[in-house]
């Protein structure tokens, strides 16, 4: 019966919290606030057409694999005979992607005639398979210095113009566009006969990664995107970039104001190498040419269905990297989906992540999200992940009421969402809040979620040793070999407390499991000066010298 009355309390507490959602989304068309009924799934495949490289094998698998899990219809997949290669000249994409794909689409009833304009079966959705150039490359004529004049462009940005192409034939193939969805007020407004064609690709570094990004996508419409929400701004204040924080800015409040735990770097700097990243459901942050801090020694971890997005003019240069620029590698990491840049496409011209966030919040796809927050087409954007992934498309409370009946080992995460919600509420009852949450974590004593909710709320309020007391029982429930990103996050936050309670033996003993744990922390130069720095003033003389020949190792 407690246990009852605890599920309708939180039910409550959801329902008053939609409200903060509501107040912190004021921007946002108030009819998209009831959340629109969106098409299913269903109606949605009869609406996209895939494209693929019979050339290459594994692009057919990919888009097979993509028909089967999404149920498009065989007409609307198109086969092109191309050499496996990530750049294309303008006159060969014209000759081998574009022409093609719009002859196969007129022909099938799929797009538009001459006679009826668009066809009723006009398909939305475009995506492209692993295998197919990625970037048409600049004309030999264009002018160094006209940037913004350049010929060169993103295969799927150039490909989402179809539908402007085809009213128009004296469109301008220098620079960029207008994005005709940037206007929507509504979701359902983005279509051909409004002027774009929302084109997504399903690639990365490797097959694999590109074959199972629907499969992640999926997995979170079932089961919910849960996590963290990690923002990198730069601090800016009152310079011509200005406008990159403020976008960013944006995405932390919307994913705040919907209940995600908002990890926040405020330095100039990136993300530094010393703040591992666990279950991370939104990433947002620039400005660096390639990965640095925790996405270069691979300490982070991305949730099923997570969004990730770096900021850099060339982020996309190449997706079949694991290393550089930053498509590729957060691809790697596990990001389900992202958007990154070919070559330059000046700031003004770039995502506005923050409409993105506010738009995928409020139940639209992937697809309409990102195409309603790009401010031109015919540029330099590319798309990654399934365009129709749609997470948000239930209430939050309704995806409550699921998770917590079907998904248990999930239940945590949907918890402590209602537990942020509450908290921002004006007439907060911390202590009724405390109570259920301390609650849930007592039947639930292996639950990540909620100990980390725990432990953020009592060093919050000062308590910590009780915050200590929280990693102690948790980290023994975390495998290392497993889950080593938690593992080491948790490891890191108890020896920040044990250092702060000035306890230097016990933090010089954490130092050492730790590094036998996850040996490849022993390489990281600012562990070694951590632990050294330990090691000194607990005044082990042996753990220093053995401190001193791992760093030797390393220069």
């Amino acid at each position: 019966m407690r246990s009852f009355l605890l599920f309708l309390f939180c039910l409550t507490l959801f329902v008053r919290a939609e409200e903060v959602v509501k107040t912190n989304s004021a921007s946002v068309n108030p009819e998209l606030l009831a959340l629109p009924v969106y098409p299913s799934v269903e109606e949605e495949s009869q609406k996209t057409a895939v494209v693929y490289n019979e050339k290459y094998e594994p692009s057919v698998k990919i888009a097979r694999h993509y028909q089967k899990v999404r149920g498009i219809p065989e007409k609307n997949m198109i086969s092109l005979s191309l050499p496996f290669e990530g750049m294309i000249k303008r006159e060969d994409y014209l000759e081998k992607i574009e022409n093609p794909i719009l002859k196969n689409l007129n022909e099938r009833g799929l797009f538009w005639n001459e006679k009826e304009g668009f066809s009723e079966n006009a398909i939305r959705y475009l995506v492209l398979c692993r295998g197919l150039p990625f970037r048409i490359l600049n004309s030999a004529s264009d002018l160094v210095n006209k940037e913004t004049q350049k010929t060169g462009a993103a295969v799927d940005n150039e490909l989402a113009v179809l539908a402007l192409k085809v009213k128009n034939s004296e469109i301008p193939l220098q620079g960029a566009l207008i994005c005709p969805a940037a206007k929507s007020q509504n979701p359902k407004q983005i279509s051909p006969q409004n002027g774009t064609l929302m084109v997504a690709r399903l690639d990365g570094p490797t097959d694999e990664i590109a074959f199972h990004l629907v499969d992640k996508a999926v997995q979170a419409e079932q089961q919910g995107l849960w996590g963290k929400a990690v923002i990198d701004l730069r601090g800016l204040t009152n310079t011509a970039y200005l406008v990159g924080d403020q976008w960013i800015k944006t995405a932390l409040t919307a994913w705040g104001s919907h209940g995600y735990d908002v990890v926040a770097d405020y330095q100039p700097e990136t993300i530094a190498e010393d703040k591992p990243l666990d279950s991370v459901a939104f990433y947002a942050g620039w400005y660096s040419y390639s990965p640095t801090g925790p996405f270069k020694n691979r300490f982070v971890e991305f949730m099923p269905g997570a969004f990730a997005y770096h900021l850099h003019s060339f982020s996309a240069q190449n997706l079949y990297t694991e290393t550089e620029h930053w498509v590729g590698p957060l691809l790697s990491l596990g990001a389900t989906c992202t958007a990154g840049y070919v070559d330059e496409p000046f700031l003004s011209y770039t995502l506005n992540v923050g409409e993105f966030a506010k738009w995928f919040l409020i139940g639209a796809s992937f697809g309409e999200a990102i195409y309603h927050s790009l401010p031109t087409l015919s540029w330099q954007t590319t798309v990654i992940g399934d365009p129709l992934y749609r997470p948000f498309r239930i209430s939050g409370y309704q995806r409550y009421a699921e998770t917590v009946n079907k998904y248990p080992d999930l239940s945590g995460w949907a918890n402590t969402q209602v537990a942020i919600l509450s908290l921002q509420k004006e007439n907060k009852d911390s202590e009724k809040v405390l109570m259920f949450v301390e609650s849930e974590f007592k039947k639930s004593p292996k639950d990540y979620a909620l100990a980390q909710w725990l432990f953020h709320f009592y060093q919050s309020q000062h308590q910590y040793e009780q915050a200590l007391e929280i990693c102690e029982r948790i980290i023994p429930q975390i495998p290392a070999s497993d889950e080593k990103v938690k593992y080491l996050s948790m490891m890191l936050e108890k020896i920040n407390l044990q250092i702060l309670l000035k306890n230097y033996e016990a933090a010089n003993d954490s130092c050492r499991e730790l590094a036998e744990e996850v040996p490849q922390i022993k390489e990281e130069e600012w562990f070694l000066n951590k632990w050294e720095t330990i090691a000194s003033k607990d005044g082990s003389k042996k753990t220093l010298r053995s401190i001193k020949k791992l760093k030797s190792k390393i220069k």
